[in-house]
């Protein structure tokens, strides 16, 4: 397990070996806008598309930080800029379907100009690359992503 703050404290020589050998990324959910502030911080967004087996599972906003926006409603971190994301992927993620009051379809087709891409294609995702994803099902928040589409 690595914890996204220490790892600018631990030195890239320690943890990146670990993160290469990994085969699956599980990451976990919390503020998408914090979570993407500390893989920046951390190096790790940008080691990220140096892995092009690598199998990443976000559960809740450790799968919406790897879209481009995640829409005002899901900011909740003070210190975030605006609702811009990572954009590994070229879709936004409206996570927890029908868990929440404010979580339901009718929202999520209310909000898509919200959720629209700020520019594209994404800037980091490679226009020859494929995206594999699966959702278990709709109120759990994760998603898996696979494939060659760094």
């Amino acid at each position: 397990m690595l914890e996204l703050t220490a790892l600018p404290s631990i030195g890239e020589e320690r943890w990146i070996p670990w993160v290469r050998e990994a085969d699956v990324l599980l990451v976990d959910g919390g503020d998408a806008t914090y979570l993407c502030h500390w893989m920046r911080q951390s190096g790790l967004a940008d080691l990220v598309p140096s892995l092009p087996e690598m199998v990443w599972v976000g559960v809740s906003a450790g799968s919406m930080v790897m879209s481009p926006r995640i829409g005002d409603s899901f900011v909740e971190w003070p210190s975030a800029p605006d609702d811009r994301t990572l954009e590994f992927v070229g879709f936004s993620i409206f996570p927890h379907l029908d868990v929440f009051p404010s979580n339901t379809m009718a929202e999520a087709e209310q909000t898509p100009d919200a959720l629209r891409p700020p520019r594209s294609p994404p800037p980091r995702r490679r226009p020859d690359r494929r995206v594999g994803v699966a959702s278990p099902g709709r109120k759990t928040g994760m998603v898996l992503f696979w494939g060659t589409w760094w």
